[in-house]
């Protein structure tokens, strides 16, 4: 088992030279490394995300109060929201967005936030939350040839490491911790911890069940009835709230 502790301390050079030295402890440095590697990518995959395309980007970038992305199928219009959710949620900047994306974003308090779906069993559990289960793979073919990603909740970010201990069943609420870390210009490193919940609920509920308190962030998946945007949108006024709605355009008009 290679120490990447000791790694780190050697210098370019020193690492040549014992390779060259010793082929077969490079051999398995290389190995290490690579499942680490594939071992972060997995329970930090957020971490590493990368907007789908160029015209996703802006939407990280935005401090609008009202964001629609619109997209035919499959153009990542769900996934790019839910990574948003995750960064809001966790406090967590993906490092390709670590130049561009505004910190006035992230609540050092945490946040309440709200997904709304057109079905429980038919978007919900298929779709929404593998999206965001750091164990479960989206995507075509393996995760070490095929292209997708894990869920981008950290594990890290989770009761226990598991969605069981922080998903709860029967409020259909997520609990996650934050993950704020900065570093001063003096080099003196600190943290906020907070917590934050995601509440996850379909369009064919009563429109009582969408009043409560207010809402940081609420999610679209599709186009909501009137009367629940309606709803949705009273919960993020006095918070000053962001409303996301990812939808295909209908073909009527």
């Amino acid at each position: 088992m290679i120490d990447l502790g000791v790694l780190a301390g050697l210098s370019e050079a020193e690492i040549l030279e014992h390779a060259k030295r010793d082929p077969k402890w490079f051999r398995e440095l290389a190995a290490s490394f690579s499942a680490g590697v594939a071992g972060d990518v997995r329970e930090t995959q957020l971490a590493w995300y990368k907007p789908a395309n160029p015209m996703a980007e802006p939407i990280h970038r935005s401090t609008a109060r009202e964001i629609a992305i619109v997209g035919g199928n499959r153009s990542s219009k769900t996934d790019t929201m839910l990574a948003e959710l995750a960064i809001q949620l966790t406090g967590h900047i993906p490092i390709a967005l670590q130049a561009t994306y505004p910190r006035e974003k992230i609540k050092t308090t945490g946040i309440r936030a709200r997904i709304c779906c057109n079905s429980l069993t038919d978007t919900l559990e298929p779709i929404i939350k593998p999206k965001l289960r750091w164990d479960q793979w989206n995507g075509v073919g393996s995760p070490e040839e095929g292209r997708g990603h894990y869920g981008w909740i950290p594990k890290h970010c989770l009761i226990g490491g598991t969605w069981e201990k922080s998903y709860s069943e029967k409020n259909r609420t997520l609990t996650v911790s934050g993950d704020n870390y900065w570093r001063g210009a003096n080099g003196e490193s600190w943290g906020v911890r907070s917590h934050s919940t995601c509440q996850f609920m379909s369009y064919d509920q009563d429109l009582s069940s969408f009043v409560g308190s207010s809402l940081h962030f609420v999610g679209h998946d599709e186009l909501p009835p009137t009367d629940i945007y309606r709803e949705n949108r009273l919960r993020t006024l006095d918070v000053r709230g962001t409303i996301m709605t990812a939808f295909t355009p209908p073909d009527e008009g």
